[in-house]
C-alpha cells in the first residue's frame, strides 16, 4: 500500500465537481440573491438582476453576465425534491476571478472563449462548439483552461473584474 503522505506526488486529486474552486489559486466570488423562481445550478453563466445585488438564470442574449455559479458547503438543500441548487431567495456566490470547474455542454479547446449558451440557461460551451452569435454568447473575461469533451468537467479561467 502506498503512503499517500510521505509521497504527494503519487497521486492526484479527482476532479471534483461543476462550481468547485478548481485549485488553491486567489479567487474572488461575489454574492448575491436569486430574484427568481427558476433554481441556479452550480458551474453555469449567471445574469444580474433587475434590483441591486440580485441575480437569475438566463433566458436571453442581452442578459449581462454576474459571474459563474460556485458550488458552496452551505449550499442549499431542497428535502421534497432532493434538489441541490440555489433557489429564490437563496444567496448566490458568483465567481469573478479564478479558476473554476464547470460541466462543458460541448467541446472545448484550451484558450477558446468560454460561451454561454441561451437556450440552456447558462450553461457553459466554447468557439470550437460553434460561434458566438445568437444564443452562444461569450462570457466576459472567460477562456477554457484546458481542452475538454461534451459532458467532461473541465477548467475555464475567469477574469470578470471590472467588468459590466
Amino acid at each position: 500500500m502506498e503512503d499517500i503522505l510521505n509521497n504527494p506526488g503519487g497521486r492526484t486529486l479527482s476532479r471534483g465537481y461543476a462550481g468547485n474552486w478548481a485549485d488553491t489559486s486567489t479567487h474572488i466570488a461575489v454574492t448575491r440573491k436569486n430574484e427568481n423562481a427558476a433554481v441556479i445550478d452550480y458551474g453555469i453563466a449567471v445574469a444580474r438582476g433587475a434590483a441591486n445585488d440580485t441575480c437569475k438564470v438566463i433566458t436571453a442574449d442581452a442578459d449581462k453576465v454576474a459571474g459563474i455559479s460556485v458550488r458552496h458547503v452551505t449550499a442549499p438543500y431542497n428535502p421534497t425534491t432532493g434538489e441541490v441548487a440555489y433557489r429564490q431567495y437563496d444567496t448566490v456566490p458568483l465567481a469573478r476571478f479564478g479558476r473554476i470547474l464547470v460541466t462543458a455542454l460541448e467541446n472545448a479547446t484550451e484558450g477558446d472563449q468560454v460561451l454561454f449558451i441561451t437556450a440552456q440557461g447558462g450553461k457553459l460551451g466554447s468557439t470550437t462548439g460553434g460561434a458566438a452569435g445568437a444564443g452562444r454568447v461569450a462570457v466576459p473575461g472567460a477562456r477554457w483552461a484546458e481542452t475538454v469533451v461534451a459532458g467532461a468537467v473541465g477548467v475555464i479561467e475567469i477574469n470578470m473584474l471590472g467588468a459590466n
